[in-house]
């Protein structure tokens, strides 16, 4: 029974180390910091100009560039959602044919982490994976 004790108080004292090190604007350090809408809800938010970011739980690129995905997500001036891709999202194959759609029946990903521009409920542009992502961030802020 002591055994069981000791190893769940190291637990507890380094998991709450961890938390002590978190930037004191971010509360968690992992998407669960924000709240995902679903997939239905994509094309249905009240806002006229938005962010979408599908990822993935196991995505490793997703993961890599995770902490810079949420300091944009906590600085930039609109309106930013996220989409766990793990939850039923579509994939397809041809970026081109998303510019413009503005309903589920036509909407895909081609993989994560993706981030779709969205204005007055159509795509405008789409960004696939780390680097491209990272790119737009730079211009953005």
């Amino acid at each position: 029974m002591s055994k069981y004790l000791l190893v769940t108080y190291g637990v507890l004292l380094s998991i709450s180390s961890c938390f002590s090190e978190l930037p004191k604007n971010i509360e968690i350090t992992s998407f669960l910091a924000v709240e995902d809408i679903e997939f239905s809800q994509i094309f249905a938010q009240n806002s006229l100009h938005y962010l979408l970011y599908f990822y993935s739980d196991t995505c490793g690129h997703c993961l890599r560039i995770q902490d810079t995905i949420l300091d944009f997500y906590y600085s930039f001036k609109g309106n930013m959602y996220f989409v766990n891709a793990d939850k039923g999202v579509a994939i397809g194959k041809d970026r081109s044919a998303l510019i413009g759609v503005n309903n589920l029946d036509n909407f895909y990903i081609l993989g994560t982490p993706s981030l779709f521009t969205i204005d007055y409920h159509k795509i405008t542009n789409y960004y696939l994976g780390e680097q491209e992502i990272l790119e737009y961030i730079k211009t953005a802020k």
